[in-house]
């Protein structure tokens, strides 16, 4: 058991390092892309605040407030798209050595951690400038809930992976879809306090209203507004991936064999 978790990590780390050092030849900001993104985002979104209307807290703090509900909602979405695409990605690799979907999808995984990383610190030594250290708890937190909204947009991809393998319209849809899944999550929107009991629980069918909310209030200092909704979509997480991780060992030969694998 034990030798099959270490040889899982080890093929995972290295397919991820593959991943990395690929990226990294193709461009020589790609260390620096993950942290580009939320940051010009989060100027451009606060430059056009004062014709949109937003939150009436301190303008520092709300930025703070979009450059990690962006961070978070984009790595939640690549880690999705990776995973929904990863076996026609891999295929070469999975025909001609014993990958398991396991090591393939922790491979994944670990490629948007190392994206999150930066995006974190960066995150952590703002808000001490801006609104003094928070407290280790809130920093815990913080970090913790930051990993479960990556690794919930990475299970939901693996759950949905055999679809889009088969059906290109899948990722469209997702595609599509994601839009909706920002303006709805909070990504921008600073929930007030009195927000309606039935609006909370028709936000909380979108996982990233619940789970980035966990994450971000306790560093900000912001309402807690969906402590069982985010329980339930950590559950929901775990046991999707125990359960997906059993099916996918079934399932990959089929997928394998349809792409010409």
């Amino acid at each position: 058991m034990l030798q099959t978790i270490r040889q899982t990590v080890a093929v995972a780390w290295m397919l991820a390092k593959r991943t990395l050092l690929a990226e990294a030849r193709a461009s020589r900001l790609s260390l620096l892309w993950p942290l580009i993104y939320p940051v010009a985002y989060t100027a451009l979104f606060m430059a056009l605040k004062p014709v949109m209307g937003g939150s009436a807290r301190p303008a520092l703090v709300y930025a703070l407030h979009v450059f990690i509900g962006l961070s978070l909602w984009q790595l939640w979405l690549q880690g999705l798209q990776g995973q929904m695409r990863s076996v026609k990605a891999q295929r070469s690799l999975l025909s001609r050595a014993d990958l398991s979907p396991s090591s393939l999808f922790l491979s994944g995984f670990l490629v948007e951690i190392v994206y999150l990383a930066p995006r974190l610190l960066l995150a952590l030594v703002a808000a001490v400038l801006v609104l003094g250290f928070p407290g280790p708890v809130a920093v815990l937190v913080f970090l913790a809930m930051s990993v479960i909204v990556v690794l919930n947009g990475c299970v939901l991809g693996f759950v949905l992976q055999p679809f889009s393998t088969l059906m290109p319209d899948v990722a469209k849809a997702v595609q599509s879809v994601s839009l909706a899944l920002m303006v709805t999550g909070g990504i921008f929107v600073v929930f007030p306090a009195d927000l309606n009991p039935s609006t909370v629980t028709l936000l909380s069918f979108n996982p990233l209203a619940p789970l980035v909310h966990a994450a971000r209030s306790p560093l900000l200092g912001e309402p807690s507004l969906f402590g069982w909704a985010a329980m339930a979509w950590l559950a929901v997480t775990f046991a999707a991936l125990v359960l997906q991780a059993r099916v996918a060992r079934k399932v990959l030969p089929v997928l394998l064999e349809r792409v010409g694998g």
